[in-house]
This record gives structure tokens, C-alpha cells and sequence, in this order.
């Protein structure tokens, strides 16, 4: 009531009162009842089009449960638009549809005028196994905050299918428990037409995205910058991963068919991973976790529309070693991908253009679960080891020893060395040089240690190296080429002598070796 006198609100007519109190509209009003069994397409449809026309109404709230038969249209909302339902769900006419790439949405968000500032929450969802929960079409939104608390039974959940014209970006996606989904979860990826129709820089933060199909999370090209948080897990059970032997994937496009003999898969994606291993990502249209994989080892793949074709190699499987292809990060064919996920647990991500991104998850059947550009840190108990992912290979051993690198150190123009003495000697006098001292960490013991020494001068000819070993009981010189200063060993003590010049400067670089 807060803006509000008696007399501005009230005359006589409870009605009225309330009507200019309350701040909001209810699909009741229009005609809905709530019940989730009689259409209330028309009724929540005529509210929506009702908070166009009057400014003194904040938003669309509803407690009942609400059955449709076609898409809820949000359009023309240039400055922010609210709806809270407490239950939304399609009615058994809902259209059936082709595939599920193709299920039409119980909410369609998008027309002419892009929308910014939407704030849409449902708390129950249930799609019928018939309907998507939400797609973003034609100029869409950005800005905007999309909430399912429980969803289930939907095609796919928040979908920008390919058909925006306008940049979709900057949304949020928040839930709470979502599940048994024909399709994925959230599935992202550019527009083919318009002005710049990207759908870059999301937020995904569900707590728990389980058992779709074809995956929980599908990033494509135009979705980069995207921010996943929350838990994947049991999804991708219809999908396979097949690595191939042709060492290039030219001529296969998204959706085509795959064919071995007489069974066919879709493409949903190919990459790279990691660099040189050429994979396949096929949509089989059967629960490949329980049945199998229709294909083989050796099986030759045909394409649909090209003359591609090439030899299986190696056969993913999800449930296999607790893996799932959650998350599908599907950036070839771009520059990059730069997705931040942090997943407290999930059972897999696949993809390509993998090492461009950020990620951390967790799970019991894999090491490497971690990347920051593509460069990732697992530790064994024993060994810390950094990791290549682009190529799959190790960088760096550390023990609690020893550092061992997994390939050869190259140094470009600059310097080895271990530590430097810098000094000037006398004529004619023994200046001390180092004190060594005996550190008994060789792997066997007694063994003497083995010091290389460089020296170098600001004067021609003086120059040189040689070998000093240190045992327990002192040191002894080996090897030594050095002209122009004469070394001297006594005990732990190394020095050195010069009669040549009033005073020279020397500089000498040690390295245990």
C-alpha cells in the first residue's frame, strides 16, 4: 500500500481497492484456473500482452498450476518484463515433434526489438516429454534471469537453437534438481543471420543436471565466454565417442549422418583431442549406456553428404569407467572457446579447442580433471605433474627430490647456470673462492658429487672449466682446461691464484651435475 492514501485506493469498492494496491497481474484474473488439467494457453497468454499496455503493473505472479497447449510468446518487452509461476506444464495434445532438436518450447522468448532485463521463474516444469522448457529466437534478450527449480520431463530445458538474429547475451540460467530430458539441458549457439546474433557471456548455475540424453550442457560456436557452474551428471547416455583414423574431419557439418552398414548416428560434434586424435561425438537414438554402441573397432564410417569416410579406431561408451559426456564443448570450426566451468562434479567434458578454456570438476575416475589453458596439474601422492592437455603429454615431474622434465630444455639465447662467484684476484695471492660442503643426497650412497665449473674473465685468455668432485672428505679437481688462473683444492676449500696482472676480475658459474 506504500504510495497509496485511503482515499486514492478506496471508495467504497473492496474491488477497486485491490486492484490498484496490488502491483501485479495472476493468470486467474484473465481466466485461468490453475488446475493443471484445463488450457490456460489464452488466459496466461492475454496477461502477458495485458503488462504491455499498463505501466502501474510490475509483473505476471501465479500459485496455481498451470497447464498449456502451445508456446507462451515473451516479446516486446524492451524494459524488463517478471514472471513467477509456481508450476508450468504441457498439456497430453502438445505437438509431437520431429526430433528433438526440432520440440517447440512452453515458453518462446524473442520477436522484433531485442529484450533486456527479463525475469522469468518457474518452480515446477514438467515438458510432457514433449516440449523444451525455453528457446530464445529472433532478436531474443540479454541481461535476463531464467529460474526451474524442478524441471523434468522436457525435450531440452533453455535452448538458442541457431535461429537468433540479434546478440543473445549476458542471460543467467539458475535451478535447482533437473532431469529425464530427450534432448540437453542448455544448449547454446550462434545465430545464422541478422546483426552479430551471438549468445556469448552466460551464466549456467543449476545445482544438478541429470540424465539428458544427448548431453547436459551443449556449448557451440557464438557461446564463448560462457560461466558453467553446478553438477553434471548421467548425461550423453545415447551418445557415443568414436575416434577415427582420417586425419581430418573437412566435410562433415553438425547434424549429418554417419553410416556403417545398416545403422546410422547423427553428428553432434567432432574435434580434435588432443591435437592430431581426430573424434567423433554421435547421437545413436538409443541408450548406448545399457545397449551399446551400434559401432565397432575397424567398422568403417561413410558421411551422408560428402565423400568422408574413415576407420574407427577406439569406441567411448558413457557409464563406461563412470564417464558421461556431460558437457559438450563444441568450438571447432572457431578461434576459441574461453568458458570458465567449475563443476564440484561431473563425468565428463568433450570437445574441441578444449585448452582455450578454464575448467575445474571433479569425479572418482579421472585425474585430469582440471585446466586453465589448457595446462593441468594432477598429483599421484608421490608426483606432481603438469600436464599438456593440447597434447596429451607431460610437461614437468616434481618429486620430492628431484624435477624432471618431459621434454628437451631449450634456453633460446639466454643462460644456464646454477650459482655465480664473482671476484677479483690479486697478483700473486690465493684468494678463496667457494667452500664446499658435502650433501649426501646422491641415490646411493657415499657416492661422490660432481660440481661443473665455468670461469670467465673481462681480459682475452682467461678462461676455462673443470670438474670438482666432493666426497666426505673433501674436494678434488678434475678436467681442468682453465688457462690464465690456477686453481687449488684443500679440503672443502677451493681458491685461486693469478700471476699475470696487477689485479683481475674472474667469474665463475657452478652447476652440480
Amino acid at each position: 500500500m506504500s504510495g497509496f492514501s485511503r482515499d486514492a485506493v478506496y471508495s467504497g469498492n473492496i474491488g477497486e481497492y485491490l486492484s490498484k494496491s496490488i502491483r501485479y497481474v495472476t493468470p486467474e484474473m484473465f481466466g485461468a484456473l490453475g488446475d493443471g488439467n484445463t488450457d490456460d494457453t489464452d488466459a496466461i497468454q492475454a496477461a502477458i500482452e495485458y503488462l504491455k499496455t499498463d505501466s502501474t503493473k510490475s509483473g505476471l505472479i501465479g500459485y496455481g498450476d498451470y497447464a498449456i497447449s502451445s508456446s507462451l510468446v515473451i516479446s516486446g518487452f524492451a524494459y524488463g518484463f517478471k514472471m513467477h509461476l509456481r508450476s508450468l506444464r504441457a498439456l497430453g495434445i502438445w505437438q509431437d515433434y520431429d526430433n528433438w532438436k526440432t520440440a517447440a518450447p512452453l515458453i518462446l522468448i524473442g520477436g522484433d526489438g531485442g529484450m533486456v532485463g527479463l525475469d522469468i521463474r518457474c518452480e515446477y516444469v514438467d515438458g510432457g516429454g514433449k516440449a523444451d522448457w525455453m528457446n530464445i529466437t529472433a532478436q531474443g534478450c540479454g541481461g535476463s534471469h531464467f529460474h526451474a527449480e524442478r524441471l523434468t520431463d522436457v525435450v531440452n530445458g533453455v535452448a538458442a537453437k541457431g535461429d537468433t538474429t540479434w546478440p543473445v547475451a549476458s542471460n543467467k540460467v539458475t535451478g535447482g534438481y533437473w532431469g529425464r530430458g530427450v534432448g540437453v539441458g542448455i544448449w547454446l549457439q550462434r545465430g545464422n543471420g541478422g546483426t552479430s546474433p551471438v549468445v556469448e557471456g552466460w551464466i549456467i548455475d543449476v545445482n544438478f543436471i541429470q540424465n539428458f540424453q544427448n548431453g547436459g550442457a551443449l556449448l557451440r560456436h557464438g557461446a564463448q565466454y560462457a560461466n558453467v557452474r553446478g553438477q553434471f551428471d548421467f548425461n550423453g547416455r545415447y551418445l557415443s565417442e568414436v575416434t577415427v583414423s582420417e586425419n581430418t574431419t573437412n566435410g562433415l557439418t553438425r547434424g549429418d549422418t554417419v553410416t556403417y552398414g545398416t545403422h546410422t548416428a547423427e553428428i553432434i560434434a567432432f574435434y580434435q583431442h588432443p591435437i592430431g586424435t581426430y573424434k567423433l561425438l554421435l547421437a545413436e537414438g538409443h541408450n548406448v549406456s545399457t545397449k551399446g554402441s551400434h559401432f565397432s573397432v575397424d567398422a568403417t564410417l561413410t558421411h551422408s553428404n560428402s565423400s568422408w569416410s574413415s576407420t574407427i579406431i577406439a569406441v567411448k561408451t558413457p557409464a563406461s569407467s563412470h564417464w558421461y559426456p556431460d558437457i559438450i564443448h563444441d568450438f571447432t570450426g572457431g578461434s576459441f572457446g574461453k568458458c570458465t566451468i567449475f563443476s564440484p562434479y561431473c563425468g565428463g567434458i568433450v570437445g574441441g579447442l578444449l585448452h582455450s578454456s578454464v575448467y575445474y570438476f571433479g569425479n572418482s575416475s579421472s585425474a585430469t580433471t582440471n585446466s586453465v589453458n589448457g595446462a593441468q596439474w594432477v598429483h599421484s601422492g608421490s608426483v606432481m605433474s603438469l600436464r599438456d592437455a593440447y597434447r596429451d603429454n607431460y610437461v614437468l615431474d616434481i618429486a620430492e627430490k628431484f624435477m624432471a622434465p618431459g621434454c628437451h630444455l631449450y634456453m633460446r639465447a639466454y643462460r644456464i647456470y646454477g650459482s655465480e662467484v664473482g671476484l677479483t684476484l690479486l697478483q700473486s695471492k690465493s684468494t678463496l673462492i667457494r667452500t664446499f660442503t658435502y650433501a649426501g643426497d646422491e641415490s646411493v650412497a657415499n657416492l661422490q658429487e660432481v660440481w661443473r665449473l665455468t670461469l670467465k674473465s673481462t681480459l682475452g685468455g682467461i678462461a676455462g672449466e673443470c670438474l670438482v668432485y666432493v666426497s666426505k672428505s673433501g674436494i678434488s679437481i678434475v678436467n681442468n682446461t682453465i688457462t690464465g688462473v690456477t686453481l687449488s683444492a684443500s679440503g672443502f676449500l677451493l681458491s685461486g691464484s693469478q700471476g699475470s696482472q696487477a689485479s683481475m676480475f674472474i667469474l665463475i658459474n657452478f652447476q652440480r651435475i
